[in-house]
């Protein structure tokens, strides 16, 4: 999951001339970044925030829906961020395997495991490791039931640019309960400037950024976007 070819010469071009202004004992400024950012993802700027990879994108979400005791359904294996933040929250676990060797995402057993209690529902797509995919239909589906339960979905679209027909980012407008997480790391090749980004409806966001702190990702992602 990382690139074997090195970033695009102009983002090492901008982080060498950002370096060289003599800058880094100032804190990172933020100013038209979510702009940029909704631009490309094609949402509003309200509808974002700005994450150190999709990692704290992952944990900032569980923290805010996930108490102790409270049950989560995450497809299994998977991404292990996923796993791990809701075994930070307490949260337990309902585990439903992919199916045979190909790996087919367990859309009736997820279906069935949505009942009270139930605070988060987590869909990787296409899922980490196994590649599989997850259909706009299928997703939709888990999403309405998980509402009418009172939780929320954590859609994963790190691998968002190579499967796009998956997103269901247009969908953010009508489900208040979806989260979706991504990353720049993969099509832009800077996993080690950590830069991830969450998309929920704007009230969502204002939440996340109570969680958040003021200055976690750092100014050379900000200069690489």
């Amino acid at each position: 999951n990382e690139r074997t070819v090195p970033p695009h010469p102009l983002i090492l071009k901008e982080l060498i001339r950002y370096v060289n202004k003599g800058n880094l004992q100032i804190y990172p400024e933020y100013d038209g970044l979510n702009e940029i950012i909704a631009g490309y993802m094609g949402v509003n700027r309200q509808e974002l925030i700005p994450t150190a990879g999709s990692d704290q994108g992952i944990d900032i979400i569980t923290r805010a829906l996930v108490n102790e005791g409270d049950k989560v359904i995450i497809p299994t294996p998977t991404f292990a961020m996923l796993v791990q933040s809701a075994l930070a929250q307490g949260a337990n676990i309902i585990a439903t395997p992919y199916k045979g060797r190909d790996y087919e995402f367990p859309f009736d057993e997820v279906i069935q495991a949505i009942k009270p209690g139930v605070k988060l529902v987590v869909i990787c797509k296409p899922n980490n490791p196994t590649g599989t995919p997850v259909s706009k239909e299928q997703s939709e589906e888990i999403i309405k039931k998980a509402a009418g339960v009172g939780a929320g979905v954590l859609a994963d679209e790190a691998y968002h640019e190579y499967a796009p027909e998956l997103t269901v980012i247009d969908l953010i407008d009508k489900y208040p309960s979806l989260f979706i997480t991504r990353t720049f790391s993969k099509t832009m090749g800077i996993p080690s400037l950590r830069a991830g980004i969450v998309i929920s409806q704007k009230q969502n966001i204002l939440e996340l950024n109570k969680i958040r702190g003021p200055y976690d990702v750092g100014m050379l992602t900000v200069v690489a976007l």
